[in-house]
């Protein structure tokens, strides 16, 4: 370090004067790759940018800039960004979380079962994707209001989090749809087995308020070996429409003959 200001001073948590004929290394968290790239700046004169670069272990994020000076010197400037990093990390929860339950919404799901489909094509496991549509909501809405159906929406996404952990994902897809992903499922029986385990979940009654709601369950199951994540969410809700069909509280495994 040649010259640096007092904010400069003040950041790595020295005195100025302790600051000025330091190695960077001794005063900023650096790996190799980011000290190498700082050292193109002076011999490659090819300036540097991090939007985000955590520098300390306070959560702290800082922008930091690197531009070549004369005689193979560069100018570091660093701007405190945790407040922009925090609100860029918070819109992106949004935009992959359902606001209501707080569980991985459709877009979310898209993304894991697209790379378990990528994971499943190349080492020949199985992804499982289960789609569960609650039988009587439209009956609790109609009859006692939606805040009563989205408290229970909410007791039954903490239900799913408590009582599925052997699952990867648990999602919302809307309204009373939700999805369970399983990134390697061993085979038809072991997905059947977890399907009918929530079926059971949704069975017992929800404390809502002043009342006890009862709602029941049906369980479209597919399973895929590589392939897209559109043909497998196809194929688990034409098995899901099935198990309405069949009645309340069924699961239904998806086979050709659904597709015909």
């Amino acid at each position: 370090v040649v010259v640096g200001n007092p904010a400069s001073a003040a950041l790595v948590g020295r005195p100025p004067e302790e600051v000025v004929d330091r190695r960077l290394a001794d005063l900023l968290p650096s790996s190799e790759p980011m000290l190498d790239r700082l050292a193109d700046v002076a011999r490659l004169g090819i300036a540097l940018e991090r939007p985000s670069l955590a520098l300390g272990e306070d959560g702290t994020v800082h922008a930091l800039r690197a531009r070549p000076l004369p005689d193979h010197c560069i100018g570091i400037a660093l701007e405190d960004a945790t407040k922009r990093a925090r609100l860029a990390e918070s819109l992106r929860h949004q935009a992959l979380h359902d606001h209501l339950t707080g569980l991985p919404n459709r877009a979310h799901l898209n993304q894991r079962l697209a790379a378990a489909l990528d994971r499943a094509g190349h080492d020949g496991s199985r992804t499982g994707l289960l789609l569960m549509d609650l039988n009587q909501f439209k009956d609790v809405n109609d009859s006692l209001g939606h805040e009563y159906g989205d408290r229970l929406l909410i007791e039954l996404a903490r239900r799913l989090s408590r009582g599925m952990r052997n699952c990867d994902t648990i999602a919302r897809l809307g309204g009373d749809e939700f999805a369970i992903l399983l990134t390697e499922v061993r085979d038809e029986n072991a997905a059947l087995g977890i399907a009918d385990r929530l079926v059971e979940l949704c069975v017992e009654p929800f404390t809502v308020g002043e009342f006890r709601l009862q709602v029941g369950a049906s369980v479209g199951v597919a399973i895929g070996r590589g392939g897209d994540a559109h043909s497998l969410i196809r194929d688990a809700d034409q098995a899901t429409y099935k198990a309405k069909e069949l009645g309340k509280g069924r699961v239904q495994f998806f086979d050709v003959e659904l597709r015909r």
